[in-house]
């Protein structure tokens, strides 16, 4: 019963387009730097200095003539390709759209419906070395492959990738992409693990998590990766990231809930630049903190009023690209926004 609950309400999390900020998290107060763009956060009585960030362009969903919509684009997952064009999923239009490495709008694919290459909830996005773009549904219950071009190639079912242990309908709402093996990693949010497809649509078998050294998993979020082939599996309920080697064992974890420097509230996505730094993206925070490669918090992006910076308003997905360049996806205020450091 209780897993039930903890699905139901990740599912509204998920979906929902606002979110109620906690009453500690208003107690921070921002404090302006020497720098115009500069901030340090201050939480309780810790302070994380603000990164400098320079907003390098602000990319908008497009009606059907291709125009910005400006005031009611839902931008869900977000992916890029090698090519590093944009591939970004809008709720309210239930399509992919994808964009020039520039921003420019190029083409979409994808519909609402039940039939061949069409979409009831698309939430989560890869997109593999080969080009392949692939898309997860969880209400359809289906990952969606589609070429480069936005050709529909095949579908296939997780609902029966049952785990021994499973004992609720499966129910995936994120998924990674381990792009050095072409290994899905689908987030199993009712049954509390992460099932494992290639893509030849073969089931794995689960993520073997390890029980006896890392923290319980309750709601896997999106896996991450990095160019070493660790993996970043993220709790968004319990508020903290574990961290595995490229042979699946165990190195270390950090965070914990709380409102605190290096505390998540509702950690949505990691990404993991070249340096080894982790940025993690908190959806009720409205933050991206960044840790060092041993999980020790070294800065925060964080900036509200400006044109520079995240604009803090319901940010959903992040990625990075291979210089670190930051996207970031931000429903509230209906466009994805690409950052710099």
């Amino acid at each position: 019963m209780m897993t039930k609950i903890i699905a139901f309400f990740t599912i509204i999390i998920l979906s929902l387009c606002s979110f109620m900020t906690s009453p500690a998290l208003a107690q921070k107060r921002m404090i302006k730097g020497d720098q115009g763009n500069v901030d340090s956060v201050k939480v309780d009585n810790d302070i994380a200095v603000g990164r400098k960030v320079q907003c390098l362009r602000t990319i908008y969903g497009v009606d059907n003539e291709g125009n910005p919509t400006l005031n009611d684009g839902l931008p869900k997952g977000i992916a890029l390709d090698g090519e590093g064009k944009l591939f970004a999923i809008f709720l309210d239009r239930t399509e992919v759209q994808v964009f020039s490495p520039q921003g420019t709008f190029l083409y979409r694919f994808g519909k609402k419906g039940k039939g061949e290459g069409a979409f009831l909830l698309p939430m989560s996005i890869e997109v593999a070395d080969s080009g392949m773009v692939l898309v997860l549904d969880p209400e359809l219950k289906k990952v969606l492959a589609f070429s480069n071009t936005g050709k529909f190639h095949y579908e296939f079912s997780f609902s029966e990738a049952k785990g021994p242990k499973d004992k609720e309908t499966v129910l995936c709402t994120k998924m990674g992409l381990d792009r050095r093996n072409n290994v899905l990693y689908l987030s199993d949010s009712a049954n509390a693990n992460i099932k494992l497809f290639n893509l030849k649509r073969n089931f794995l078998g689960l993520f073997p998590l390890d029980v006896k050294q890392a923290k319980p998993l309750a709601v896997p979020g999106k896996t991450a990766f990095d160019s070493h082939g660790n993996i970043y599996i993220m709790d968004s309920i319990n508020g903290w990231v574990q961290v595995y080697n490229d042979k699946k064992e165990f190195q270390f974890s950090f965070g914990e809930l709380g409102d605190r420097l290096g505390n998540f509230a509702r950690p949505i996505a990691v990404s993991v630049n070249n340096k080894g730094d982790i940025y993690v993206l908190d959806r009720l925070l409205s933050v991206i903190q960044i840790f060092d490669s041993r999980g020790q918090v070294v800065g925060i992006i964080k900036d509200t009023d400006r044109t520079d910076g995240m604009n803090s308003t319901e940010p959903f997905d992040m990625t990075m690209d291979y210089q670190g360049v930051i996207y970031v996806g931000l429903q509230g205020l209906h466009c994805i926004k690409v950052l710099r450091e």
